[in-house]
């Protein structure tokens, strides 16, 4: 009896796991062509559901709107308790505005302080500058007059018509004139400057102190109602509504 070779045994080997391999997968697509049941061209659409059913939507429970205010104080009112029903415009706390009301009423004295500081300075400045305009157009008069003086001095000296004592003191006359006159030009340049730095420095504080003011009315009418108003509710609640209706169809499609 002749032996069969081991290469011959495994080439049969090889065949039989090819066959077996075929016969599967042909079983296979018989299978899987028997669950086709419509074929089509794949293209772009638009894909519409209607589910229609019935049922209760409600809110989330425990849900709450959470009101705050921008000013503390002490509670003097509160109508409406943890469940009540409130509507736009509705008064649902009032607060202690009596500190906000000082400090308010302190806020439009400084303001009042300031704006009749501004007036004064406008008034009087301005006559100060004047006077002192006047002084410089004066002192420069005097300071030309004696410098012409000193002149003709020297020249009555080169002729012997007066004296050296009579020259001299015309210098000194023209010194002072001239002192006078630089002092008066100094001033004018400072109340200038002054009037200007003054007038900015209350000016920028006006403008603060009425931005205070405003602030401090905003915090009275804040601190006098805090409104709870609809729209707000409103939106909350249909972002609410949303979801539970989102949640819902998704547990209509799953199940």
């Amino acid at each position: 009896m002749k032996k069969i070779s081991t290469k011959k045994l495994l080439t049969i080997f090889i065949l039989i796991i090819v066959l077996a391999t075929l016969l599967f997968y042909l079983f296979a697509n018989n299978s899987s062509k028997s669950d086709i049941i419509e074929r089509g061209k794949v293209s772009r659409g638009e894909i519409t559901s209607f589910v229609e059913e019935t049922g209760i939507v409600q809110s989330q429970v425990g849900a709450m709107i959470k009101v705050g205010i921008r000013a503390s104080g002490i509670l003097e009112k509160l109508p409406y308790q943890i469940g009540d029903y409130v509507k736009k415009g509705y008064l649902i706390a009032r607060i202690d505005d009596r500190e906000v009301a000082a400090n308010l009423n302190s806020a439009r004295a400084t303001l009042d302080r300031l704006e009749l500081g501004l007036k004064l300075l406008e008034n009087t400045y301005p006559l100060q500058i004047s006077e002192i305009e006047a002084r410089i157009r004066a002192s420069k008069a005097t300071y030309d007059y004696t410098m012409i003086n000193l002149e003709r001095e020297k020249t009555l000296l080169e002729k012997d018509f007066t004296t050296q004592d009579s020259v001299d003191r015309a210098k000194r006359e023209v010194d002072v004139a001239h002192a006078e006159y630089q002092v008066a030009t100094k001033t004018m340049a400072r109340f200038k400057e002054e009037y200007v730095q003054k007038r900015i420095s209350i000016r920028t504080s006006i403008v603060a102190q009425n931005e205070q003011v405003k602030a401090y009315k905003i915090a009275t009418l804040i601190q006098k109602s805090m409104l709870l108003y609809q729209d707000m509710f409103l939106r909350w609640l249909l972002k609410k509504v949303k979801r539970l209706w989102r949640s819902l169809m998704l547990l209509i499609l799953y199940h």
